[in-house]
């Protein structure tokens, strides 16, 4: 990793962080919740009360070829989030007087920010990052948009940051080991620290109000299943609490939001510390992801607001964002064939089919300017279209599998012809997905 650069003195970071840590713990729930949701068919940026109700766009629909990622100020009066060409913006807590945060270069570079993480002090914003390179790297930037600095550039893919709640480091998550795993650094990108090791694949961290704790995604490589664990934020006391991903503490530390599985969507949900008291929050279709609850109770004093205004989404960006979106959708489809029960395979089946068809037919209709925009929208047509062939091929292997040897014959050549298909869709949209550099 590289030390690129330094934001105080040692004794001015140890005074800071007692002040930090003092306002952490005065920090209370405030009552709205920030996620980001594909109920409309693409990424976008909704609120919700806290209790999941009330669900609602913060931001108009024509602001960004993706949407998402919300974090908000310490305060709880702004949010940051990608939008736009795949750059940052800020907006103050009810969506008005939306603002770039940083310039994107599209589209003579294909660049993409996503995951901001608001500073304790509320000055900085950190986020990961991928600007024409062969990997994400995670970057500093002021709250105000000035001082871009990149913070962590190692041959892996950075992401997914959080700061501590007294300022002094950041939790992240990288694949520059054997996989992915949980990482920490001085905030002035110094003294890299490895927090955990093993075959799992560990992602999305966020710190404890107390600093103590880091709650955390895990899952295993080639499953669809993700859990939340959490361990000290020294490192050890690796915990299981519950089934899900994307955990974020509230501003008090009673409660961890998340996502779960819900079916082939995705929904919200809420638990104690522990893992219990799980609590249901959304449950429209659609998914539901990375929630936030807003603070309150904390006064600061935050730089000016960026006033750089939205700019125009590109043609490519946004066909970018239609194959993101889209291909979430056929994700969490394709999960659902994995289990035993056919009657739950053929829901899956019945959503795989429909899903990839609304995939196909929103590409079809993207119009990108350039030749690399076209070849991401061919070859996301291409997969979309087997993604349909494999949904036929399972709905009728489950209206076959009663017959058992009688239909041997035909569910061999089914097995076989839904296999293929696998194939040609995972390739297509791998094709589709290296065009676009991420």
């Amino acid at each position: 990793m590289t030390k690129l650069w330094k934001s105080a003195a040692a004794v001015g970071l140890v005074l800071v962080a007692s002040q930090l840590a003092a306002a952490s713990t005065g920090a209370t729930n405030g009552s709205v919740l920030a996620f980001t949701s594909l109920r409309g068919g693409n990424a976008a940026l909704y609120v919700a009360n806290r209790d999941g109700t009330g669900a609602r766009r913060l931001t108009p629909a024509g602001v960004g070829a993706y949407q998402g990622d919300a974090a908000w100020s310490p305060d709880g009066t702004r949010v940051v989030f990608t939008c736009g060409n795949f750059e940052l913006c800020v907006a103050s807590a009810d969506g008005s007087d939306a603002a770039r945060l940083t310039r994107s270069a599209w589209p003579a570079t294909w660049s993409y920010e996503f995951e901001p993480a608001w500073s304790p002090d509320g000055t900085q914003i950190v986020f990961s990052a991928k600007r024409g390179g062969r990997s994400s790297d995670l970057w500093l930037v002021g709250a105000d948009g000035t001082g871009l600095k990149k913070l962590v550039d190692d041959p892996g893919n950075d992401g997914s940051p959080e700061w501590s709640p007294d300022g002094l480091r950041i939790a992240y998550t990288s694949d520059a080991g054997a996989g992915s795993d949980l990482y920490a650094v001085d905030a002035d990108g110094a003294n890299g620290q490895r927090l955990t090791s093993g075959k799992a694949l560990e992602s999305d961290p966020d710190w404890s109000p107390d600093g103590k704790t880091i709650a955390y995604a895990r899952s295993t490589a080639g499953s669809f299943k993700s859990e939340v664990w959490s361990m000290r934020a020294s490192g050890g006391g690796h915990r299981r609490l519950t089934a899900g991903g994307e955990p974020s503490w509230s501003p008090d530390g009673s409660y961890l939001f998340l996502s779960v599985p819900l079916g082939t969507d995705d929904g919200l949900f809420r638990v104690r510390p522990n893992g219990s008291g799980r609590t249901r929050l959304t449950k429209r279709a659609g998914g539901d992801y990375s929630p936030q609850l807003q603070p309150a109770g904390v006064t600061l004093s935050l730089p000016p607001a960026p006033s750089i205004p939205l700019e125009a989404v590109h043609a490519d960006a946004r066909t970018v964002g239609t194959l993101l979106a889209r291909y979430a959708f056929v994700i969490r489809d394709l999960s659902g064939l994995e289990g035993t029960n056919q009657t739950s395979i053929g829901a899956a089946a019945r959503a795989l089919a429909r899903d990839a068809a609304a995939g196909r037919s929103a590409l079809v209709a993207s119009r990108p300017s350039s030749a690399r925009g076209k070849r991401v929208k061919t070859e996301g047509i291409a997969g979309f279209t087997a993604a349909q062939a494999v949904a036929r091929n399972r709905l009728e292997l489950v209206r076959l599998a009663p017959q058992g040897k009688k239909a041997a014959t035909r569910i061999a050549a089914l097995n076989k012809s839904y296999k293929a298909n696998r194939n040609t869709m995972g390739r297509r949209l791998g094709a589709a997905f290296t065009e676009t550099g991420l």
